[in-house]
């Protein structure tokens, strides 16, 4: 068939989602010869997304061979965004996810990125990416002052997963910082939102006044939890 499919077809007259196509064959002599063509095709920062649909390619090996040629764009800083590591953190192979979370701890830019990447961990449905979030955002946590609003981040990604009073404690402590830092709102809201569906009522309830007075404090700070947080009601009808 592979033979065939060569003496019809000339890789040139193929687009590089149609290489990907192939490389997602169930058969693994059809995955490779698509693998093989899309590797002679030129990537550009518009096509990294084309090349990441191959975390999803069936047949293991080429799989395997496929996101590592993957990697190379994403930790290229002329094409590579956190975002395209992210979906590779997402896949649904474990052999992939584990390839990303390897790459995350190496790369210093992907390592420092507690917005995109360690959040995304946080609320991953996969057992193995939240167990690896909570064995070394520690040693991340450690290398940051204090006042970095990236320490934050990693305490609050941490206590998550540490219990209701730690939840309880790290969601108002992050509200009252929200009041006496109203610049860092948009940096500050999606981790409440984060760590609030990730809490129970109670663990909720002592948060929520918190957030209340820092919302009714400062405009911006109000339209960046409107922003992050669109199911809370608190801000209906604006600030006096």
């Amino acid at each position: 068939l592979v033979a065939q499919v060569e003496r019809c077809v000339t890789p040139g007259r193929l687009s590089l989602d149609d290489c990907v196509a192939l490389a997602a064959s169930r058969a693994a002599p059809v995955a490779e010869l698509g693998l093989r063509w899309a590797r002679g095709k030129k990537v550009d920062a518009s096509s990294v997304e084309t090349v990441l649909q191959l975390r999803d390619a069936k047949v293991e090996q080429t799989r395997a061979e496929a996101v590592e040629w993957v990697l190379g764009f994403v930790r290229d800083e002329k094409l590579g965004q956190s975002i395209h590591l992210r979906e590779l953190v997402d896949a649904r192979h474990a052999d992939v996810r584990a390839r990303a979370l390897e790459v995350l701890l190496d790369e210093p830019r992907f390592r420092r990125d507690l917005l995109t990447l360690w959040a995304a961990l946080a609320e991953s449905p996969y057992d193995d990416v939240r167990a690896f979030l909570v064995r070394h955002l520690d040693d991340v946590a450690r290398g940051l002052p204090d006042a970095d609003v990236r320490h934050v981040w990693a305490t609050t990604l941490l206590a998550i997963h540490r219990g209701s009073r730690a939840k309880r404690n790290v969601l108002r402590s992050i509200a009252e910082r929200l009041a006496r830092r109203p610049e860092e709102a948009s940096d500050l809201a999606p981790l409440l939102a984060i760590g609030l569906r990730g809490a129970r009522e109670a663990e909720r309830r002592g948060a929520l006044v918190a957030i209340a007075k820092a919302a009714f404090a400062s405009p911006d700070t109000r339209e960046a939890l409107t922003a992050a947080i669109p199911e809370l009601k608190l801000f209906e009808g604006g600030a006096a």
